[in-house]
């Protein structure tokens, strides 16, 4: 994967968490993912159903992507620990933060694909 090709997917990503459709970012994720945030092995109505919560639950909602570190680099699959900074909007009430994800991207039908993203747990102290 080039650099760029892993900005686009990640920018891509985050715009698409920002729209209202669920299914907006469905097609970011891999035919086979194998985790998504606390879910193992979700077939993609969970992740669907997920995503869907989400915007019920934050229909306001930004994202800035701020870094990524490549981890492990191999032909057709790249993972990454990826930061993002964050607002989410519900009535008057507002959600700031930073969110740090570890990312599984592969390439499948020539494209980069999310196979796998889960949360960094947050450092305490």
């Amino acid at each position: 994967f080039t650099p760029e090709e892993i900005e686009a997917l990640l920018i891509a990503f985050d715009s698409a968490d920002e729209e209202d459709d669920p299914m907006a970012g469905m097609k970011y994720f891999a035919a086979k993912v194998t985790r998504y945030f606390s879910f193992e092995n979700p077939k993609r109505n969970d992740i669907l159903k997920d995503r869907t919560e989400h915007r019920l639950r934050w229909p306001d909602r930004a994202y800035r992507p701020q870094s990524y570190r490549v981890l492990v680099s191999k032909p057709g699959l790249v993972r990454l620990e990826y930061t993002t900074n964050y607002t989410s909007r519900r009535g008057g009430e507002v959600k700031n933060g930073t969110a740090t994800n570890l990312v599984t991207v592969v390439r499948e039908d020539g494209e980069p694909r999310v196979a796998s993203i889960q949360a960094v747990p947050k450092k305490k102290g």
